[in-house]
């Protein structure tokens, strides 16, 4: 029965990392929360559970996203060189923060953020935009 839960997870993550470019934190975390809850896992642990296997999961379904963008030509490659150093290093860092937080710290603050950003999609962008301004055809690098 666990197998087949792991696959219907594993499924609905895949499908919406594939269609909107998220779904391992925001869809497997709270999904896994719930299952462990109902498997007793130890509740200190649990949400450092999901996460970490939430982060497992997501070297798959972005590598498989990432080929799909990519072959459309909609990964621009020399931005992601230069945003890598930074998320390489704020890996570290949040890793090493949720380390130290409690298991209902870390549910408390993944929650928060969860609920904000949902707000900010919602409530959408509020920006002027000129429609005579198009992106560049090539990255520009500064």
């Amino acid at each position: 029965m666990e197998l087949i839960i792991y696959l219907l997870i594993g499924a609905i993550a895949g499908f919406t990392a594939g269609l909107f470019g998220v779904g391992g934190g925001l869809i497997i975390v709270p999904i896994l929360y719930v299952v462990f809850t109902q498997l007793h896992y130890d509740p200190a642990v649990i949400m450092h559970i999901a996460v970490g296997t939430s982060l497992a999961t997501i070297i798959v379904t972005s590598f498989s996203s990432v080929t799909a963008h990519h072959k459309k030509g909609a990964v621009l490659w020399p931005v992601f060189r230069n945003l890598a150093p930074g998320l390489v290093l704020g890996s570290f860092l949040g890793a090493g923060i949720a380390d130290l937080m409690s298991g209902q710290h870390l549910q408390l603050l993944i929650g928060i953020f969860a609920v904000v950003m949902a707000y900010r999609m919602f409530k959408g962008a509020h920006v002027v935009v000129d429609p005579t301004r198009q992106l560049p055809s090539t990255p520009m690098q500064f």
